[in-house]
This record gives C-alpha cells, sequence and structure tokens, in this order.
C-alpha cells in the first residue's frame, strides 16, 4: 500500500469522526433546547391552571350561586362565612317582607356529605303566598320578572316564576371553560338553591319581557 494513499485515508477517517462529532454535538445541543422549552411551557401551563382553574368545593359554588341570583339587588347582601370547619351563607336583607320571603324560599342549610352550609336571612317575619314570595323576595332584582299561579290540568297549581333572558356567568374553578367561568341561567340557578314544591322556574322570552305570554 502506498504512502500516499494511506494518508488519504487517514484524513477521510478524521474529516468523518469530525463530521459525526460535530453533528452528535448539535443533536445533543437541540434535545437540551427541547427539554428547556418543554420545562417553560410545562411550568408556564400550570401557572396557568394554578391561576385560572382552581377546583371549587361544592359549598363554595352554593355561594356563588346565590350571589348570582340575589348579588345585583340592592337592598341584598351575600355573605359567605367560611371558619373553623363551619360554613354559612348570610343574606343581609332591607324589608321584612322580602327578608320573610326569601327565608320561605331558601332552605335553611345544605348537606354535602359531611359538610353541613348553613343560610340565615336577616330579618326576617310575615306570611305571603308563594307567587308573593317571589315577588317581595325579587323586588328591584333585575333578576326577575314575573310570577304566575296557574290551574293545573291533573295536579295542584303551579307556580311560574320567570327569570329575565340574560346568560349568567361568574368564575367558579370550571375546568371544562378556558378562563374558569360557568355559564348558566337564572332559571337554572332557582332550580339548584330554591327546595319549593309546586314551582316552575322558566326563563322569559325576548318578544314577552315581564308579563305572562297571552294564549293564541
Amino acid at each position: 500500500m502506498s504512502p500516499s494513499l494511506t494518508w488519504t485515508s487517514w484524513s477521510l477517517l478524521r474529516t468523518s469522526v469530525t463530521c459525526a462529532f460535530v453533528g452528535m454535538c448539535a443533536l445533543v445541543g437541540a434535545f437540551a433546547v427541547w427539554c428547556k422549552l418543554s420545562w417553560l411551557a410545562f411550568n408556564r401551563k400550570e401557572s396557568f391552571m394554578d391561576d385560572k382553574l382552581k377546583l371549587s368545593t361544592p359549598w363554595v359554588t352554593l355561594s356563588h350561586l346565590i350571589e348570582a341570583m340575589f348579588g345585583d339587588d340592592p337592598d341584598i347582601k351575600v355573605e359567605y362565612v367560611d371558619g373553623d370547619g363551619e360554613y354559612a351563607i348570610k343574606l343581609y336583607v332591607e324589608g321584612s317582607d322580602k327578608a320573610d320571603a326569601i327565608t320561605k324560599l331558601l332552605p335553611t342549610e345544605y348537606v354535602f356529605g359531611n359538610v353541613v352550609v348553613g343560610v340565615e336571612v336577616i330579618p326576617a317575619n310575615k306570611s305571603l303566598k308563594k307567587e308573593d314570595l317571589y315577588r317581595a323576595a325579587f323586588e328591584g332584582n333585575p333578576a326577575f320578572s314575573y310570577a304566575v299561579t296557574a290551574e293545573g290540568i291533573f295536579t295542584n297549581p303551579i307556580t311560574y316564576v320567570v327569570f329575565k333572558n340574560k346568560v349568567v356567568q361568574f368564575w367558579n374553578d370550571d375546568l371544562s371553560d378556558v378562563n374558569g367561568n360557568e355559564t348558566t341561567l337564572y332559571e337554572d340557578i332557582a332550580a339548584e338553591i330554591f327546595y319549593i314544591d309546586g314551582v316552575s322556574y322558566c326563563t322569559d322570552t325576548p318578544e314577552n319581557l315581564g308579563a305572562p305570554i297571552k294564549k293564541q
């Protein structure tokens, strides 16, 4: 074998090794960059989840529902109390008739397994009919449209409580929503928080706000 051929072979081998080393360094560098970007993306996602999508307990959700239903009424202030394992929702109501009506509509407590949430309305007195209870409870509340009682066909009279045709949205750690919001209607909230037999909760129509629909 000639010296020139041997030298050429060693040069090619050295060049190949050098290229392989450079390529390996490039791969290692790219992998390091990918790891860094992945770590940053994970931390950003985790931070977003912490800030936007925390999980509310059922009793906190209940307080949000009651606040959403009564919070726009200037005569009512809703307070959620959480201390030493005792939970309560207090509604401070201006006007004895309205306070009495809300007292009769809301249960005195909600039970979630071993957690009991008490409900207190301050003050409360006087007695009213079902439809009058809702009228008094929601007087001045923009969520309410009207209440009317009709004779049932095969049942006792039914009181229809109609709320405004408006989407209600509030932050409630909802994992199905990108901002953690819960979207609902007043009639759905009423069905969740009021335990009154013989009452049907409805949503008003945009064409006929504030009065029962006339039969054709």
